[in-house]
């Protein structure tokens, strides 16, 4: 701002209002009549999303269903360990509710019978803080958050860590010990758009959800971000998306359950299955809907 200007002198007659969402309810700001609004278009709403949750864990992208995974894994069901990775609360997924996918999911796992005290509930903070017991609830429901333990990862906690490989790049990476020993390696988490990574979900609920600070560091180092491929719905040539990938492949994800949503939060889409296809189909559900129509403001 420069010197001697009083934002209450500026003359705002004509000016239009906007609403942009905020913590507590979206504020009513005043801008110029030339500024163009970028939304979200409309994206149709499942009907029926408990029965599309089933639809997506009963018919995977991919064709690898949880009971042949589980099966071949070469031990009883009931001695597997199971890690689920979430994503903290600073990220709307829809895990609870009725239109949640975290119980469906649990209730597959526990009908294959997976013992429940072999699961565990890795909360992915990267560099975020732990969550609190609320938040956990606020997450998961009472339902999930009291009967199963939820974990939150540790991204400076060394003995939390163990050493997993290095990747094309060179990064030498360290994964939550919880998530590399597990016999059943499960990411969930929301896919939209993302201003570095081309997009959320999938891979990133290992990196940077589940690595050391180091890896992370690397993840959005300069190198990286000043790539012109470093962007939104970009993924060849994207060093954070490929950087993410070699590393989720690296520790080996089985089984892969990413939600769409539209700007009022309900689900538009659920994907299961394979890492690589289910990124693929939930990219593809929110590309018209994140790309920048020029003719009417939206993006």
């Amino acid at each position: 701002m420069r010197e001697g200007f009083d934002p209450r002198k500026v003359n705002i007659k004509g000016w239009k209002r906007v609403k942009v969402e905020f913590t507590g309810g979206p504020l009513s700001i005043s801008v110029p009549p030339s500024t163009v609004e970028l939304t979200m278009k409309k994206a149709g709403a499942l009907k029926n999303p408990p029965q599309a949750i089933a639809k997506a864990l009963a018919d995977p992208l991919g064709g690898l269903t949880l009971d042949r995974i589980v099966a071949g894994k070469g031990k009883p069901a009931e001695q597997l360990k199971v890690a689920i990775t979430i994503s903290d609360i600073t990220r709307p997924v829809p895990y609870k509710g009725k239109n949640g996918f975290i119980l469906p999911l649990l209730k597959r796992l526990l009908a294959l019978r997976i013992s429940k005290q072999n699961i565990r509930i890795m909360v992915g903070t990267g560099t975020h803080r732990p969550s609190t017991a609320e938040e956990k609830v606020e997450m998961l429901g009472k339902e999930v958050a009291g009967a199963y333990a939820v974990l939150d990862h540790d991204c400076e906690d060394q003995a939390s860590l163990v050493y997993v490989g290095k990747t094309p790049t060179g990064t030498e990476v360290f994964l939550n010990k919880a998530f590399q020993e597990a016999d059943l390696k499960i990411v969930t988490g929301l896919t939209e758009s993302h201003f570095m990574a081309g997009a959320s979900g999938g891979r990133k609920a290992v990196c940077p959800a589940l690595v050391d600070l180091r890896t992370i560091q690397k993840f959005h180092s300069p190198d990286f971000l000043e790539s012109e491929n470093a962007t939104n719905l970009v993924f060849e040539g994207n060093p954070c998306h490929e950087e993410a990938l070699a590393i989720a492949k690296t520790v080996g994800v089985d089984f892969t359950l990413t939600a769409t949503l539209d700007n009022h939060m309900r689900l538009t889409g659920i994907f299961a299955g394979d890492l690589d296809q289910v990124l693929d189909e939930a990219v593809r559900k929110i590309h018209d809907a994140f790309r920048l129509n020029e003719a009417n403001g939206t993006a």
